[in-house]
């Protein structure tokens, strides 16, 4: 049992490893993409685009039915049940791709823009061409072979981003984002499908129905989930109208992808670790507990510090047309922190069974967060970004409370691991703040007024971890040490 413990953890570090390095040169393509690309499209560009994502994002988790997680988790079905799954998410790929057809019509007229009917048209082929990938993806993360994995990503990435750029210096305008990201899952498909290809057997439902019965829960929290997640800009578009929503959206872009591209490392691996231990309760403590404690070290720097320097961020990265984005930056970058973890918990819901919970919470905030978006309105698009920090944490109480029944999770375990990113963050948060009031400071110029408040806050943050935090920093070390010595066991696990 210790050895496929230990078996298990190096699957885990080395699976994070292989994500984080494949992914470091993607994610800074994609930055200065999304950069560039800024500077030659119009905040209507992102408006028009934003609505259309909002629509397809639903309809792509709806046509993928959650399949994907299901062979995940359900690690008894066989190679048939597979294959049958596999042709359930083609079909329902290809039904998706239907209505959304007959829908781009009246959405266009809804919408007031009639070139959102060829958009929408074009931009749907997303969804039969992602279904062709989503049990093989499934597949690999059961198997554990993160590291191609990583590598199908980081193509995914860099087909987006140079499609996305060649069509904008093209002057495709809005065509750019649109076909960057058909490119992009066409790609990550390909790949998928070439490493782990699955047959499509016509469908028994008796067979596969206790699979599909779990898939519907789980695609019924994610239709929920997208439902509000898509809110805020769905009311913006229509309220403050398309300028505006260019505005919310490229702060989204800029607030959330940094932690979204970190947190994915853990995210992506975790599934597939977890389900590997889905009955016991002490594992899935572990590692529920370490990995929230990993994330929250990188994600809470990165997060917060953006939230502080936005302005600068934005006067120097984007040109002074996008200054209406640098109040909605300064929220968004704090609601980044606390979804970079929250995450964690409903993958740990769906390994042991928990989709139903999940399901309701996430139909709850629903309900919530809409009625709460159109009424901060009347406060400004940083009035609609503060639903996140405000509202949204009450509604995801109750998942935290089922897992501490399934798993016995306390809450003092669940706060000491988020410990030693917190109090670092607040060290760096009021060594950034007591700088400000320094005169010299605030009369350096702009971009280097950025490098000294980001060397500052970087250097505050890590002193604090490696001062206050030396022993969890040193059980890390053990750990890694112990991972990389497959035949020594030094006793690291549980005290990690």
């Amino acid at each position: 049992m210790v050895e496929a413990r230990r078996a298990l953890d190096r699957a885990l570090v080395k699976g994070v490893a292989w994500t984080g390095a494949a992914s470091s040169a993607a994610q800074a393509l994609s930055w200065v993409s999304t950069l560039v690309v800024v500077r030659l499209l119009t905040p209507e560009d992102y408006g028009l685009v934003g609505i259309t994502q909002v629509y397809l994002g639903l309809v792509l988790l709806f046509s993928e039915f959650g399949i994907g997680t299901a062979v995940v988790t359900l690690r008894e079905l066989s190679p048939r049940q597979v294959a049958q799954l596999n042709c359930v998410a083609f079909l329902l790929g290809a039904v998706a791709l239907a209505v959304s057809g007959f829908l781009a019509g009246p959405l266009s007229v809804f919408f007031g823009d009639s070139r959102l009917l060829e958009l929408l048209l074009v931009s749907s082929l997303v969804l039969p061409v992602s279904a062709l990938g989503s049990v093989s993806s499934a597949q690999i993360q059961r198997n554990l072979d993160f590291g191609y994995l990583a590598s199908a990503h980081v193509v995914q990435s860099i087909a987006t981003a140079a499609t996305t750029l060649g069509i904008a210096v093209w002057g495709g305008g809005y065509w750019a984002l649109a076909l960057g990201t058909l490119v992009g899952q066409a790609a990550l498909s390909a790949m998928l499908v070439a490493r782990s290809p699955s047959e499509f057997l016509w469908p028994q439902w008796a067979s596969i129905k206790s699979a599909l019965i779990f898939s519907r829960q789980v695609i019924l929290e994610r239709v929920a989930w997208y439902g509000y997640a898509g809110a805020d800009r769905l009311v913006i578009g229509k309220v403050l109208g398309e300028a505006a929503l260019g505005f919310y959206s490229v702060a989204q872009t800029l607030g959330m992808l940094a932690v979204e591209k970190i947190s994915v490392l853990l995210l992506r691996v975790a599934p597939g670790v977890l389900s590997a231990v889905q009955h016991d309760a002490a594992a899935l403590r572990r590692y529920l507990l370490s990995m929230t404690e990993a994330l929250s070290v990188v994600t809470f720097p990165v997060s917060i510090g953006l939230a502080m320097v936005a302005d600068d961020i934005v006067y120097l990265m984007l040109g002074e047309r996008w200054v209406g984005v640098i109040p909605v930056l300064q929220v968004l970058g704090l609601v980044g922190a606390y979804q970079s973890i929250t995450a964690l918990l409903t993958r740990v819901l769906a390994v042991v069974g928990e989709t139903r919970i999940s399901m309701h919470v996430a139909w709850g905030t629903l309900v919530v967060l809409p009625p709460a978006f159109l009424i901060a309105t009347r406060f400004g698009l940083a009035g609609v970004a503060a639903v996140w920090i405000v509202i949204y944490p009450l509604t995801q109480i109750p998942l935290y409370l089922r897992l501490r029944q399934r798993i016995q999770l306390s809450l003092f375990d669940y706060v000491k691991s988020l410990w030693p990113a917190t109090s670092a963050a607040l060290v760096m948060t009021v060594s950034l703040y007591t700088a400000d009031l320094w005169p010299f400071w605030v009369e350096l110029p702009r971009p280097l007024q950025l490098a000294a408040t980001i060397g500052l806050g970087g250097f505050m943050y890590t002193l604090t971890i490696f001062g206050l935090h030396r022993e969890r920093v040193r059980r890390f070390r053990a750990l890694l040490t112990d991972i990389r010595q497959p035949g020594v066991s030094r006793g690291t696990h549980a005290a990690t």
